[in-house]
């Protein structure tokens, strides 16, 4: 895989955004010739309440006031599957052949070799281009809000064509499929403090519309429990149409003897009263695969979340809400680095940052799917992250003596498998490269629509706690004893 990105940004008087992105990715599990796919992406706001014409709204109810929209392009190769370099289809467009087939030739046997599958070398990158349209408001400095409208279309899919029997070989991967994603996101959130008593609440509502326009050619094709037909949504169960029970064992024996001994009969088993009596349903006198009709999808149209919250404003509060093992972990880092002696603006820099990113990826392992570690140890993979900074060592020695995971080690030091994509989205996050983390939180199964909220739920709590361990140190160190002058022994040590 080779990369290059380039992104120009331009700003004027604050009210004006642009932004323009280029990315060129090459890999070589395409052809030659086929390697190479450019995605470009643009996106605009404006800030109309930093126009003059907003000073009378904007210091009465209306705080800010933004409309924005965008347009992008990002490729996908995931698809192809895993494999390897030296096994597996990891090149899915380069004909292979077996080896340890017998011919018949000259009245003997002999050893020779066969192609076991077709492949197409005109395979190439998946595309999904989306635009959309969104408003950020926020009211009397406490309502803050944001609408968005999006439409993403994915083309040239990579998917396994299926085959008939007389080709004589198995199914190809190529750019056959289409579809579409529409919807719209609401997010809002307030915010107000009485006395020393913060209080926060917010929520987020998404509708999603989910449509397959294409399958290269056919209308219908099965994929494991689900079927995929064209003007439906993606990972949608058909199933048979049923009219009721069998009212008894007679009734159920001469329905299985109508419909049993037909071509495509599906079921292999013989019903008894109270089973479940199917319906032919395309009225083609038989009951087979045909009549399944389409039922629903997996994939929810509605979503939506409500969480109250409230800063910490004291140690315990802390230790409820981190667990006391993690914050004794950061505290040791803390005092280790402050080590008798005034913390330089460096070490405070990198120890509000590991906490930040402890923070975000603990709290992200709520919507992560399939992940091979707990929350806990996704808290310690933000903490650690920081570590060569900090000790000034390289980060590979220092993990040999820290006991985590194989998982996180790997994902620290190089990014890789479920853990490293979610130590590299919490790095683009904080980075701001958008298509990144728009790839990443997809491959997570995190909705991109959480980010935001999640980002600055962390920041206001790691604030807030920083506050409160310093000033625990800082009182700590003024009731210590203080140290005696010209070698003369205090009175406690006499």
């Amino acid at each position: 895989m080779l990369s290059y990105f380039g992104r120009i940004n331009y700003d004027y008087k604050g009210k004006y955004l642009f932004e323009a992105n280029f990315r060129a990715d090459a890999s070589s599990r395409f052809a030659p010739g086929n390697r190479w796919g450019y995605f470009p992406s643009f996106s605009g706001a404006w800030r109309i309440s930093e126009e003059s014409f907003m000073e009378t709204l904007r210091d009465s109810w209306l705080s800010s006031l933004k409309i924005r929209g965008s347009w992008g392009q990002l490729g996908n190769q995931d698809a192809l599957g895993n494999g390897t370099p030296t096994g597996g289809d990891y090149y899915p467009w380069m004909n292979t052949y077996n080896l340890g087939a017998n011919y018949p030739f000259g009245g003997s046997l002999v050893t020779g070799y066969y192609q076991g599958s077709y492949k197409m070398a005109s395979l190439s990158w998946e595309k999904a281009t989306t635009w959309g349209i969104g408003i950020d408001f926020t009211l009397f400095n406490k309502l803050t809000g944001s609408i968005d409208y999006y439409n993403r279309k994915t083309t040239d899919i990579i998917m396994n064509v299926s085959v008939p029997k007389e080709f004589a070989l198995g199914a190809y991967k190529d750019n056959v499929g289409a579809m579409k994603n529409s919807g719209i996101e609401v997010q809002l959130a307030y915010n107000d403090t009485w006395n020393d008593w913060t209080f926060g609440v917010s929520g987020n509502f998404a509708y999603n519309k989910n449509t397959i326009e294409n399958l290269g050619g056919v209308d219908r094709m099965a994929d494991g429990s689900f079927m995929r037909e064209v003007g439906s949504p993606i990972n949608s169960w058909f199933v048979y149409r049923t009219d009721g029970f069998f009212q008894s064992d007679e009734e159920a024996a001469a329905w299985q003897a109508k419909y049993s001994a037909m071509d495509g009969y599906p079921f292999g088993q013989d019903f008894k009263a109270g089973d479940l009596r199917y319906v032919d349903a395309n009225g083609d006198g038989k009951i087979s695969a045909d009549d399944r009709e389409l039922y629903r999808t997996k994939d929810p149209k509605f979503t939506f979340y409500f969480a109250l919250r409230h800063r910490a404003t004291t140690i315990h509060q802390a230790i409820v809400t981190l667990g006391l093992g993690q914050l004794k972990q950061w505290i040791y880092l803390l005092s280790a680095s402050n080590a008798g002696q005034e913390m330089d603006a460096s070490t405070e820099e990198f120890l509000k940052l590991s906490f930040m990113r402890a923070n975000f990826c603990s709290e992200l392992m709520k919507y992560a799917k399939d992940m091979p570690i707990s929350k806990s140890e996704a808290y310690l993979m933000g903490m650690f992250s920081t570590l060569n900074h900090l000790i000034d060592a390289p980060l590979e020695e220092i993990l040999e003596e820290v006991p985590v995971s194989n998982e996180i080690k790997a994902a620290l030091l190089r990014k890789e498998g479920r853990c490293g994509q979610l130590y590299e989205l919490v790095l683009s996050y904080e980075a701001g490269n958008w298509n990144e983390i728009t790839r990443l939180a997809e491959e997570l199964g995190i909705p991109n629509q959480i980010l935001t909220s999640v980002y600055f739920i962390c920041m206001e709590n790691v604030n807030v706690l920083w506050e409160q361990l310093t000033n625990a140190y800082s009182e700590q160190d003024a009731s210590a004893p203080a140290p005696a002058e010209n070698g003369e022994a205090s009175e406690e040590s006499k």
